[in-house]
């Protein structure tokens, strides 16, 4: 009988054992030398089910040198163990612990191993304690994942905008490699339509990645992974090249995980590198980019919601203040036109020129104004019905083939049956000569033989946008603009041609008509690629109809006129003007004295002309006072707004300044008449 089985047997060895058993986990004795003297029936299993070697039946076990002489994946935690027994044994210390990885192919498992000293039959013996707590350790890895997943989450609610997503992949990174080992993670939003995809990894910047976007061909493992949404798994280089992705050599094995937009890519240097935990975990992170995803898409039709309703903030904005700066130029070109035919009339023959060309001047500055109006909403609507746009296209492009450099390619393309339109043709006409016109005007410097310009209508289907809408394109392949300038073109007076070539008024009408229709106007351009605009405009159902009318002589009379308005030079040109036609003329300040006239001079007025916008008593209001005690009384109203007679019950007519002498000499003369012969019946 040896040393070790005479002091089992003078303890007991039915005893020892006993106690070994009741341990949960694996348990021996080891003596002084290392060597196993007894195990309990759990260590015996474990051995049986992972092919150790522990204490078989006639052999001896040291277990020191086991540890010692350790190899592969877990040998520095073996030596770190075999350290310790070593310190416990001296005395160094009463009891060493080590938790430590045991994992099996199919399983990652954890344990924790224990040394106690004991004397046994008045021999140093050690008490070894292998517990595996895999359940445990399970559960706080989970809950480090719950926790790096919520901290991406986080990041993801702060997002307010898209330049907020380098934070959110700052710390996607971060919080993944706490987690899993791996050599590099790439996150790569796809494009399955363009077949384009861009990645953001953790090499990458911020600032690096914008640049780059969705520019890089797909790959067919990305088109894989997102076509199927199923992960690909390809664990070592051979299965990396089956699929000819351009991947550096160094990579030994990549996984792909899908997400709405995209995917998750990471690799390793080793081969087969990723356990099913790791790939779990990349699932988890997937499930969060499924969040930036929406996020960003949010955040994306957000922005431009709001960029939309700041431009129509601004055009608001700048349209109140247009309209009210062109009302004062009303009232100055009034005085500046009517003055300038009564010159005209008496003016000597070699003085004409210069009068008439002074004259064209002021009318070009009139219809300055007026498409100030239109794009401050102070204008009318116009004639809206249903009309003929591809007529429209037609005579637009004739004229411009008439008027615009021979060389130019100008093309129109309109769809068969092409549905009628609702709106003003004319100013549609008008819309699609200012665009046809910018289009010229962007060709400078391109090659006259390739220059182009395309004009093309037909109906945009619902799906697009709201409902079913007919659209005019005008399309050039000139110098094209950068975002700045789009964001300003339709700001009136903003140009960016030369001094002397444009008022900058164009586009800005556009918009404005293109808005009172109810329809939509769009601009796709970039440096060099040429401009598109379009113009969406609501579908009519009546027949067009187009109105012409004549223009008489001025005509002259004898009645008595009265005329009030605040503003001294259009009155008293107004008072000259019609002096001459013959006409008796009072004239007041403000709407109190022409009150103050009326009620004295009674039955002598045969008409009253008067201004809208006036302090203290308004056009309106001194209209209201006169129509109660004279209600047949015929009055004539000014305005620098264009206004129906409609709104102002009682008006015999309502003209807009500036006013012309033959327009007023008309009106004022019809009106007289109409009121004789109402008098008469």
């Amino acid at each position: 009988m040896n040393d070790e089985s005479a002091l089992l047997t003078e303890v007991g060895e039915s005893f020892t054992q006993t106690l070994l058993d009741a341990f949960p986990g694996q348990a021996c004795i080891v003596d002084a030398q290392g060597w196993i003297l007894a195990v309990n029936q759990a260590w015996q299993t474990f051995a049986a089910d992972n092919g150790a070697v522990w204490a078989r039946e006639g052999e001896r076990v040291n277990y020191l040198e086991v540890c010692e002489r350790a190899t592969g994946e877990g040998a520095s935690q073996a030596a770190q163990f075999a350290a310790g027994l070593r310190e416990v044994l001296s005395g160094a210390r009463p009891r060493f612990e080590l938790e430590y990885a045991g994992h099996a192919p199919q399983e990652r498992r954890w344990f924790v191993a224990a040394v106690t000293r004991f004397t046994l039959a008045g021999r140093l013996c050690l008490l070894v304690f292998h517990h595996d707590i895999s359940d445990r350790q399970r559960h706080a890895e989970a809950t480090r994942v719950d926790l790096a997943v919520q901290r991406v989450r986080n990041e993801v609610l702060l997002m307010e905008g898209e330049a907020d997503w380098h934070k959110v992949v700052g710390c996607f990174h971060h919080e993944l490699r706490t987690l899993v080992e791996f050599h590099m993670c790439s996150i790569q939003f796809v494009n399955l339509q363009k077949g384009l995809f861009g990645a953001y990894n953790s090499s990458m910047s911020a600032a690096e990645f914008q640049r780059e976007g969705l520019n890089s061909p797909l790959t067919p493992s990305l088109r894989q992974v997102v076509e199927s949404g199923q992960l690909l798994y390809r664990r070592s280089r051979r299965e990396i090249e089956q699929f000819k992705d351009s991947i550096p050599l160094d990579v030994k094995c990549v996984v792909d995980v899908p997400f709405l937009g995209g995917t998750i890519a990471m690799n390793s240097t080793a081969e087969n590198a990723f356990s099913e935990g790791d790939i779990h975990v990349l699932e988890q992170f997937a499930g969060v980019m499924n969040e930036v995803y929406r996020r960003l898409e949010d955040l994306k039709k957000l922005g431009q919601a709001e960029s939309q309703l700041r431009q129509a903030q601004k055009m608001d904005a700048v349209g109140q203040l247009t309209a009210g700066i062109a009302h004062n130029f009303n009232n100055m070109l009034q005085s500046i036109l009517l003055n300038l035919e009564l010159i005209s009339a008496k003016a000597p023959p070699k003085l004409q020129a210069g009068l008439n060309e002074a004259t064209e001047e002021g009318l070009r500055a009139a219809e300055m104004i007026r498409q100030l109006m239109i794009f401050g909403r102070q204008q009318p609507a116009g004639h809206y019905g249903s009309f003929d746009l591809a007529q429209v296209v037609e005579n637009t492009v004739d004229i411009c083939r008439k008027t615009f450099d021979r060389q130019i390619a100008l093309r129109a393309e309109v769809a068969r049956e092409l549905p009628l339109a609702l709106g003003d043709p004319t100013q549609v006409q008008q819309v699609l000569l200012n665009l046809c016109i910018n289009a010229r005007d962007a060709l400078k410097g391109v090659e006259r033989s390739a220059a182009h310009i395309r004009v093309r209508a037909g109906v945009r289907a619902a799906g697009e946008a709201a409902g079913c809408w007919l659209y005019v394109e005008v399309e050039d392949n000139g110098c094209g603009m950068d975002e700045a300038t789009r964001e300003r073109i339709f700001e009136p007076f903003f140009t960016t041609k030369e001094v002397g070539r444009g008022t900058g008024l164009g586009l800005a009408t556009v918009y404005a008509i293109v808005r009172d229709h109810q329809g939509q106007v769009e601009c796709h351009s970039a440096p060099g690629e040429g401009t598109t605009f379009r113009v969406l405009l609501p579908l009519g159902d009546q027949d067009p109809e187009l109105g012409n009318q004549g223009r008489d002589a001025i005509p002259r009379g004898r009645e008595t006129l009265l005329i009030i308005d605040d503003d001294r030079g259009p009155r008293q040109t107004m008072v000259r003007l019609m002096r001459e036609l013959g006409y008796t003329v009072l004239e007041a300040a403000d709407g109190g004295k022409g009150l103050e006239i009326f009620r004295r001079e009674g039955e002598r007025l045969g008409l009253v002309i008067l201004d809208l916008s006036m302090p203290g008593l308004s056009g309106g209001q001194v209209l209201a006072r006169m129509k109660a005690q004279a209600p047949q009384l015929p009055v004539v109203l000014c305005s620098g707004y264009a206004l129906p007679a409609c709104q102002f019950e009682g008006a015999a007519a309502v003209l807009q300044k500036p006013v012309q002498a033959a327009e007023l000499g008309q009106t004022v003369r019809q009106a007289l008449d109409q009121f004789k012969e109402s008098d008469a019946g």
